[in-house]
């Protein structure tokens, strides 16, 4: 099985080094459709296809494989910075773009509480 995609879960280098940008093709094999990173990628294409691809810069597999709200204003790391090592600029990345924290049913119903005592 070949594919096409720049990181595939079928290959693990391509996962390890490779990097994806936005206009570029997402594995299509069926069996990875739950996988998260690819969830992710799903929806940073979708935010950002009307914006300029140069703006938007790369992902890697670090990046993308963690449940992150995705706006349309979302950025990925510049190809030409030379700044810091990417493991430096992945890092920084990542606290930027925090996992959806999920809540427990104690918290919601708090939230509940407080919003319709405002209302």
């Amino acid at each position: 099985q070949n594919c096409s995609a720049p990181l595939c879960p079928l290959d693990i280098e391509s996962l390890e080094n490779g990097m994806w940008f936005s206009t570029e093709e997402i594995c299509k094999f069926q069996e990875v459709n739950k996988i998260q990173f690819v969830k992710t990628q799903r929806k940073i294409t979708k935010r950002t296809k009307k914006k300029n691809p140069d703006n938007i810069g790369f992902f890697t597999y670090k990046m993308l494989n963690r449940n992150i709200r995705v706006y349309s204003s979302i950025k990925g790391l510049n190809p030409d910075s030379q700044e810091e090592t990417q493991f430096q600029r992945i890092e920084r990345w990542s606290k930027k773009h925090p996992p959806i924290r999920k809540y427990s049913k104690e918290e919601k119903e708090k939230f509940r509480a407080r919003f319709q005592k405002r209302h």
